[in-house]
């Protein structure tokens, strides 16, 4: 083998090994941290979300996945890939989610750029406080269309 070789492909695992450290390191940016706290979220809402974000760190998903995200109705649909016949299909719903929680998650889809993105997201606002009655953001999301 020629001895100019060699430097090169010293130079090219530095370049891989230095990539796959930064992606290690940089994976828990692509996460809310475990202190987050989404305003809305009840106690057992705030338990759960972090124990799925915990199972989202250790299964993220891969590039051009078919991403279902969302609050109860997308968790409980469980296996959409099954059900739909999709090999490439990741669920990523949180019980008791509202739209907080999921915009604390875009990180991790902006990362592995799915090939479709499903999002089921927004009627656990609905029981908030702040869409109290006489809210503006209540009449206009309850207005009846005609």
């Amino acid at each position: 083998m020629d001895k100019k070789v060699y430097p090169f492909l010293f130079f090219l695992t530095l370049i891989i090994d230095t990539e796959y450290a930064v992606s290690q390191s940089t994976l828990e940016l692509l996460y809310p941290p475990e202190n987050t706290v989404v305003v809305y979220h009840t106690e057992w809402t705030e338990n759960h979300y972090k124990e799925r974000i915990k199972e989202f760190k250790e299964h993220p998903l891969s590039m051009g996945d078919i991403v279902f995200i969302g609050n109860s109705i997308t968790e409980g649909g469980k296996d959409w890939g099954a059900k739909l016949g999709i090999d490439n299909a990741e669920n990523r719903g949180i019980s008791g989610d509202v739209t907080d929680g999921v915009l604390l998650r875009l990180g991790e889809l902006i990362k592995y750029k799915p090939t479709s993105i499903f999002v089921m997201i927004g009627i656990n606002d609905l029981s908030q406080p702040a869409l109290s009655k006489g809210n503006p953001l209540t009449r206009l999301c309850c207005r009846k269309f005609t």
